[in-house]
C-alpha cells in the first residue's frame, strides 16, 4: 500500500519534473512552484493497490516514475505510464472511484488531496482555475476519442431501428427502450426460486443481455433442470476464480459430474495436505460470494482467445478453438479466470447460497443446488471407476473434444472406435469372470441404471460372456410385475408413480425368486401396458438349472429392499451401468452424461419409434427425478460398475440429432434444451454411422444392432 517518504530532501528537488506531467504541459515557472506547495510525494511498492474501485476518497495522483494498470469491473483497461495522471473526477466531483489501479512497477508520484486543492482555489485560484481548464481540455479530446472509436465499432454492426421496441414479458406486452437489460424487466424470486437466466424466444441468455429487437421474454429458475445447471456452472466458475486467487489454479482440475457433486481432481496429491486446501478454497469462494461480483460476458477473437488460454496452461480451450468457423467467441469471468461460454451464467456472484466443499482421499468434491449434501453415500470407489477409461484416453492423447475433434481430421477415426469398443469388451470380460469366480455361490445378477444407458445391449453382451465361461442367465422382466393401474401410487402431484417400488407386486416377485433359489418353477406373469393389466401366469415357465443364473434388470435392482432378505447378499451380484466419460471442453466445461443419455433417447425414440425430440425433453426432469430417488442412493451397493460411454458417439449422434433438434418448435417449452444441445454437438467433427460395429451399444439407438431386442 501507500508509503511515504520522511525526507529532509527540499520538495523542490523530490518534484523536479512535474512540469513534465501532460496535465501541466505550458505551465511557466511561477505556477509550478506555486502548485508543488500543495503537492505531497507519496511511493507505491509493486503489486500495491493504489485506488479500488467504488471507494469514496478523492485524492488526485500525478505518476512521476513507473506503471500502474487500470481495471474496470475486473476488466482491463490497459496501463498508465510516468507523466500521467488519474482521480481527477473523485477531486473536483466527489463521486466514487470508477475503476481500480494497481501499480506493475514500483511508483513514485505526486498526490493532491481534496483538502489542499480546496486551499489553492482559496489562496491560488489562478494556479486551480489552469488545472481545472487543463483537465476539461483532457477530457474534451479523451471523449472524442470514445466516440471515434465506438462510430467505428457501430458501422461494423446493424444499429437499432428505433428507440422503443414492443414486447412480451410473460404473455403481457409492453413497450421498452432498446436496449434495455433483461434482469430489470423480470422478478429475482419466483415462489422462492431464484431467477438464473432470461428466455428471449425461449433462447436462454444471461441477465445482463439487451433487449434491441421484438421478442417474447420470460425466465428460468432454479425450479427447472436447466437453470440448476446454471446455476451449478456459475459456481464451477467462482471455484477456479477462487483457486486463482490463493494460488492453485494449475494445482486442480475440474473432474466428472455425478448428479450435484462435481470431482475436483489435485494434480499432485502427495505434495499438498487436503484438509487445509480444502479450507482455504471454501473460504475464498465465501468470500467471492460475499462480494458480489458480477459475472461477465464478453466477446473476443479467436486469436487472442487461444493466445489467453495457451499462456494459462488451458489447452482444452484453445484446442477446440483451432476448428471454429467464427471470427470471434463468447468469453465469461468472474474475475481473471476466463473460460469459454456455453450458455448463460447467473447475473453475480452474491446469488450462489447453497454449496460445500469436501473432500476424499486424493480428490475435493464440490456440491450446488437445491440441497448441499452429497449423495449419501459416495464411494471413492464410483470416482475411480468414473476415471478408469482416462488411461487409454490419456495415452491416446485425447484429453479433450479439441483433441478428439483432431483425430477426426487427422482420420484416426478407426483406431478410436477400436479402442473405446475393445476397452468395454474387456471390461465386460472382468465383469463376467468376477462373476465366474463365486459362480458356486451366485444365484441372481441385478442390472440397474438410468434411462438410456445402453442397459439391453449390455445384457446381450454380458449374456455372451458369461457363456463363454459356462453360465447361462436366466432373464426375468422386472416390468412384468407391475401392480394393477388403480394399485399403483401417486406422486405429489397426483400422477401414478410408476417407478416407486411400491408400484410393483414386490410380494408376488419375492415369491417367486425364493422359488427358483430352491429349484422349483414359476410361471412369470406378463403386464399389459395398454390395459394397465398384470396378466397372471401369462408368462415363460422359468426353472433355475445347475449352469443357470437369475439375470434381472430395473429401476430398483440395486436396493436391497427388493429381496427382503429372502436371498443371502452373497447369492447376488449387482451391475450399475450408466455414461461415465466426462471429456473436457475446456478447463471448466465437460460433457455431461446426462446430455448423452438424452442425445441418446432423442435419436433412438425418434429414428426408431416416431417419438419426436420434443416429447423426450418434456419427460426428462420426471426421469431424471426417478433415477436419483431408487438408483443413486444405492450406488454403494454395486459389485460392479460398468461405463456404457463411447468417447466418438456425440460425433455419430450428431447425424440424427441435429434434425431432431430441429424440429422442436421455437414456441415450445423444449425449445431452451433443444438449443442448447444443438449448441453442444456442434463442437464435434461428425462421424458417419457405417464406421460403427454391429455389436456396439451405440447400435441400441442408432438401429442396426446385430442383436434381435
Amino acid at each position: 500500500m501507500e508509503k511515504k517518504i520522511t525526507s529532509n530532501i527540499e520538495q523542490t528537488d523530490i518534484f523536479t519534473g512535474i512540469e513534465l506531467n501532460n496535465l501541466f504541459y505550458g505551465f511557466n515557472h511561477k505556477d509550478i512552484e506555486t502548485l508543488k506547495k500543495y503537492l505531497e510525494f507519496v511511493k507505491f511498492e509493486y503489486e500495491s493497490l493504489i485506488v479500488r474501485e467504488g471507494d469514496h476518497d478523492q485524492d488526485m495522483y500525478f505518476i512521476l516514475k513507473g506503471k500502474a494498470r487500470i481495471f474496470r469491473s475486473g476488466i482491463d483497461l490497459g496501463k498508465i505510464c510516468d507523466n500521467d495522471y488519474f482521480g481527477e473526477l473523485a477531486l473536483i466531483d466527489g463521486r466514487s472511484r470508477s475503476a481500480t489501479i494497481t501499480a506493475i512497477t514500483d511508483i513514485e508520484a505526486a498526490k493532491l488531496t481534496v483538502t489542499k486543492f480546496k486551499s489553492m482555489i482559496d489562496l491560488d485560484p489562478h494556479v486551480a482555475i489552469k488545472i481545472i481548464r487543463k483537465m476539461v481540455a483532457k477530457l474534451g479530446i479523451k471523449l472524442t476519442e470514445i466516440t471515434d472509436t465506438l462510430g467505428q465499432l457501430l458501422l461494423q454492426r446493424s444499429l437499432p431501428r428505433s428507440l422503443t421496441i414492443n414486447i412480451k414479458i410473460n404473455g403481457v406486452e409492453e413497450f421498452v427502450k432498446t436496449g434495455v437489460r433483461i434482469d430489470s424487466l423480470l422478478p429475482t424470486k419466483i415462489d422462492g426460486h431464484t431467477v438464473v437466466a432470461g428466455l428471449m424466444n425461449n433462447k436462454p441468455v444471461s441477465l445482463s443481455t439487451p433487449v434491441t429487437y421484438s421478442c417474447d421474454i420470460s425466465q428460468m429458475t432454479t425450479e427447472s433442470w436447466e437453470g440448476e445447471r446454471i446455476y451449478r456452472h456459475s459456481a464451477e466458475l467462482i471455484l477456479l476464480e477462487a483457486a486463482r486467487e490463493i494460488g492453485v489454479l494449475k494445482s486442480l482440475k475440474l473432474g466428472v459430474s455425478l448428479g450435484n457433486i462435481k470431482w475436483i481432481e489435485i494434480l499432485n496429491p502427495s505434495n499438498v495436505d487436503i484438509k487445509k486446501l480444502e479450507k482455504r478454497l471454501y473460504d475464498k469462494i465465501q468470500d467471492i460470494i460475499d462480494k458480489n461480483i458480477p459475472f461477465r460476458e464478453e466477446w473476443w477473437f479467436i486469436e487472442e482467445a487461444v493466445e489467453y488460454f495457451n499462456e494459462n496452461g488451458f489447452t482444452e480451450a484453445s484446442m477446440l478453438l483451432r476448428n471454429k468457423r467464427d471470427m470471434t467467441v463468447p468469453m465469461v469471468s468472474c474475475g481473471k479466470v476466463y473460460a469459454l461460454s456455453f450458455g448463460p451464467l447467473i447475473s453475480s456472484t452474491g446469488l450462489i447460497k447453497d454449496f460445500a466443499l469436501t473432500y476424499d482421499n486424493s480428490q475435493l468434491m464440490l456440491s450446488v443446488g437445491k440441497t448441499n449434501k452429497l449423495i449419501n453415500p459416495i464411494t471413492s470407489y464410483y470416482s475411480q471407476v468414473m476415471n478408469e477409461p482416462s488411461k487409454w484416453l490419456n495415452s491416446l492423447g485425447l484429453t479433450s473434444v479439441g483433441k478428439f475433434n483432431q483425430f477426426c481430421i487427422n482420420d484416426d477415426v478407426s483406431k478410436v472406435i477400436h479402442v473405446a469398443e475393445g476397452f468395454q469388451e474387456k471390461r465386460l470380460g472382468k465383469i463376467a469372470d468376477a462373476i465366474f469366480d463365486r459362480k458356486d455361490k451366485i444365484k441372481v445378477i441385478c442390472i440397474a441404471g438410468p434411462s438410456s444407458s445402453g442397459k439391453t445391449t449390455f445384457i446381450k453382451r454380458l449374456t455372451v460372456q458369461l457363456q463363454v465361461d459356462g453360465i447361462n442367465p436366466v432373464n426375468i422382466s422386472f416390468d412384468d410385475y407391475y401392480l394393477d393401474k388403480e394399485l399403483v401410487v401417486k406422486d405429489e402431484k397426483g400422477d401414478y408413480d410408476y417407478e416407486s417400488l411400491k408400484a410393483f407386486n414386490l410380494n408376488l416377485l419375492q415369491e417367486h425368486f425364493k422359488k427358483l433359489i430352491n429349484g422349483e418353477s414359476i410361471k412369470t406373469p406378463k403386464y399389459n401396458f395398454s390395459l394397465g393389466k398384470t396378466m397372471l401366469d401369462a408368462g415363460e415357465k422359468i426353472t433355475l438349472g445347475k449352469d443357470n443364473v437369475l439375470l434381472i434388470e430395473g429401476i430398483h435392482c440395486l436396493n436391497p429392499e427388493m429381496f427382503d432378505s429372502i436371498i443371502p447378499e452373497e447369492q447376488i451380484f449387482r451391475i450399475f451401468i450408466q455414461p461415465m466419460i466426462s471429456i473436457p471442453l475446456d478447463h471448466l466445461v465437460r460433457v455431461n452424461p446426462s446430455d448423452l443419455r438424452l442425445l441418446r433417447r432423442i435419436v433412438r425414440d425418434r429414428y426408431q419409434r416416431g417419438f419426436r425430440a420434443e416429447d423426450n425433453i418434456m419427460r426428462w426432469e420426471s426421469v431424471r427425478k426417478g433415477e436419483k430417488e431408487h438408483i443413486y442412493p444405492f450406488i454403494n451397493k454395486a459389485d460392479e460398475i460398468f461405463d456404457s460411454s463411447l468417447i466418438y458417439e456425440i460425433s455419430v449422434l450428431k447425424i440424427y440429432a441435429e434434425r431432431y433438434l430441429l424440429e422442436v418448435p421455437e414456441n415450445h417449452p423444449a425449445f431452451a434444451t433443444a438449443y442448447r444441445l444443438r449448441q453442444l454437438i456442434d463442437n464435434f467433427v461428425a462421424i458417419y454411422p457405417e464406421h460403427v460395429p454391429h455389436t456396439s451399444i451405440l447400435r441400441e439407438f442408432i438401429g442396426n444392432s446385430g442383436f434381435k431386442y
